[in-house]
């Protein structure tokens, strides 16, 4: 199927047809469920979160190429290149949100 090993998955909160998943060959996007998957981002995706309230703005780690963005739930993402708050400077990323109690 996606021919590479799982870094992590995210399911979208209200909407469970659509799963993210992060591999060692990019960013993938399923609209049911799983069966079928299209290739957003390339790249070895180390990690990836999706913002709670939000859940078509996420973030990707991409190993030797840095941090992604997107907020239209993958169409399209942009390169991060400044410091952002939340995150750690490694292959895994923190919740981009402040905790909240």
């Amino acid at each position: 199927m996606l021919g590479a090993r799982c870094t992590r998955i995210v399911v979208h909160p209200t909407n469970q047809a659509i799963v993210y998943l992060a591999s060692e060959s990019g960013v993938h996007k399923s609209m049911d469920g799983g069966n079928s998957w299209t290739m957003l981002q390339a790249g070895h995706a180390s990690d990836l979160v999706m913002a709670h309230d939000h859940p078509n703005i996420l973030y990707a780690r991409l190993l030797n190429d840095g941090l992604y963005k997107t907020i239209d739930g993958g169409a399209t993402w942009q390169q991060i290149t400044s410091p952002v708050d939340g995150f750690r400077g490694d292959r895994s990323l923190y919740d981009p949100l402040p905790d909240r109690q």
